[in-house]
Order: structure tokens, then C-alpha cells, then sequence
């Protein structure tokens, strides 16, 4: 008896789910690796004595104080790509497009004809002060192959930043 593969068992919609949801941990994931390479750059060598936190992030508590640094502050995927860009060869740095296709999955709207559709992820433009309207900045049919391009993407920027920094990065 020949048993299927947990793959071959979901649904055609669990497997769209699952690479959307690979997609977005992915491009979580990049921010991440973004913050510790430029926290990295930023205290060297006396990390653990300037944010001795960072070897137990997971224990944090809520209302915990904590240094501000590279690694704590508020800026986003788009500060920390031209900050990290900065710092590497042309070769290892980050590909802009990755902030649109971030942008576009947090404040785009999904939508599809039917229900069962293919979906369309659209992105509008922010709109001046006094515009009775807006353009549609991005449009993207979230195929399966679409999300698996994307999330091939967005790994490739990530081997990228370990390429860069692959110290840090070692799990051994």
C-alpha cells in the first residue's frame, strides 16, 4: 500500500493557503535576518553587553525594557533595506521589489469574481491631500505559481543577507 505524501493529501486551496502563509514567513523572516545583520553592524562585538536581551528574546515580557537599537527600532522593511544595502556589495544587496510585493500583501484587497475564482491582490495609491481618487499602484493574480515565485523570491534575498553575514547566521 503506497501512502500519500502529507503534501498530496491537502486540498488545492490548503496548498494555496500554505504557500501564501510560506510567502508571508518568509518575507517576516527576511526583516528579521535584516535587523540582526544591521545590529550586528551596529554593536559588533559588545552585543551581548550593549542588548544582553538578544540571547532571550523569547522570554521577553510585556512591558520589559529593552536598549534601543538597530534590532529594536521602528523602522520598516524599506529603512532596512537601504540601510542594510549600504553596508554589502552590489552583488548581495536586497531587491527594492521586495518592499512592493510586502506593501502590496499587508494594504492590497483581495478579491476574485466568484468564490471559487481565481484571486487578485490590488494595491491602491495613497491619496493627497483634496484627490477625490486614487490609482491602482500594483496588480498581481496570486496564483500558486505566482506565490511560489515570490516566496522563491524572497528566499533568494535571504541567502543573500547569510551570504553577507554568515557568522551570525551559523546554527552550529
Amino acid at each position: 500500500m503506497v501512502t500519500k505524501s502529507f503534501r498530496e493529501q491537502l486540498s488545492p486551496g490548503d496548498k494555496y493557503a500554505l504557500g501564501l502563509g510560506w510567502l508571508i514567513a518568509n518575507l517576516l523572516s527576511l526583516e528579521y535576518m535584516l535587523r540582526i545583520y544591521l545590529v550586528d553592524e551596529e554593536l559588533g562585538d559588545d552585543l551581548g553587553e550593549k542588548f544582553p536581551q538578544y540571547k532571550r528574546l523569547h522570554e521577553l515580557q510585556v512591558g520589559e525594557k529593552v536598549p534601543k537599537n538597530a534590532f529594536t527600532e521602528w523602522d520598516d522593511l524599506s529603512d532596512l533595506i537601504r540601510e542594510y544595502n549600504k553596508h554589502v556589495a552590489r552583488e548581495l544587496a536586497i531587491d527594492f521589489s521586495i518592499v512592493d510585493l510586502r506593501h502590496a500583501l499587508v494594504h492590497g484587497r483581495v478579491s476574485s469574481p466568484t468564490l471559487e475564482g481565481s484571486l487578485s491582490l490590488l494595491k491602491f495609491s495613497r491619496p493627497d491631500k483634496g484627490d477625490t481618487q486614487v490609482s491602482v499602484e500594483c496588480k498581481y493574480s496570486l496564483t500558486s505559481d505566482w506565490i511560489s515565485e515570490q516566496k522563491n523570491k524572497v528566499a533568494g534575498e535571504m541567502k543573500k543577507v547569510v551570504r553577507a553575514k554568515p557568522h551570525i547566521f551559523s546554527y552550529t
